[in-house]
Parts: structure tokens; C-alpha cells; sequence
């Protein structure tokens, strides 16, 4: 998350009472129905990010109503009491360098012959090459 997107947070969080940093998805999306899966138009949809930035008040007054199940976030309790929540547009997220060298050890096995991850233990139906 930038430090521009959480200033840009707190001032419309100031104005407004809350500002959420949302991005647009890149991914395709499908929604699970009791038929098998439709597609999902990005444009109405968006990934929620944090910090999620709220007027003290507010926020304190949200959390002591009644818990629901379809509380997933902050602002989902919030927007429970009938506030308008405020997206605001986010960041895209870096990877992390636990991601990257997660996706770094996953090339360095697939880039060995199967006869060489076997010879280290791993499995040799596991060593055919994709």
C-alpha cells in the first residue's frame, strides 16, 4: 500500500466518516451457483484492501451491534448500521518476498530433469515435467 493511498484515506475519511482502498480485479472471476458457475463482469466488482480508515465514533458505535455472519471486514460492520461506505481507489499490491521466492524455489524444481529430483527424494511421479 502506498503512503499517498493512506494519506488520500484518512483526508476522505475525515470528510466522510470512512475510506476504503479498493482495487479493480484482474483475475476472471466466477460466481458458484446451484447450476455450476457464471461469469463475473469485473467492472462491478472490487477487491477490498487495507487499512480501512474510520471516524473513531463510528467504527466504535458499529461493533456494538449485534454480530452477523456476514460480517468480513470493518466496513462490513459499519455499512450493518446503514453508513455509506466510501471506496477509494487502492494500490495494486507488490508481491512479497516470501511470495517470490516461493514462485523462485517452484522454477528452480521445474527448470531440473525428473532424474535429478529423484535423485533428491522427490517422488518420481511427481518429477515428470508438465
Amino acid at each position: 500500500m502506498s503512503v499517498d493511498t493512506i494519506k488520500r484515506c484518512f483526508e476522505m475519511a475525515e470528510k466522510l466518516g470512512n475510506a476504503i482502498p479498493s482495487i479493480s480485479p484482474t483475475e476472471s472471476l466466477r460466481m458458484i451457483t446451484e447450476h455450476g458457475s457464471l461469469p463475473v463482469n469485473r467492472l462491478q466488482v472490487k477487491q477490498i484492501q487495507t487499512p480501512q480508515v474510520f471516524s473513531a465514533g463510528l467504527i466504535k458505535n458499529a461493533y456494538l451491534q449485534e454480530y452477523s455472519n456476514d460480517f468480513t471486514d470493518d466496513a462490513t460492520v459499519l455499512e450493518k448500521t446503514g453508513e455509506k461506505i466510501n471506496l477509494i481507489e487502492g494500490t495494486a499490491k507488490i508481491l512479497r518476498s516470501p511470495t517470490l521466492k516461493i514462485c523462485s524455489s517452484q522454477q528452480r524444481f521445474y527448470n531440473q530433469s525428473p532424474e535429478a529430483l529423484t535423485a533428491q527424494g522427490h517422488n518420481g511421479a511427481r518429477a515428470q515435467r508438465l
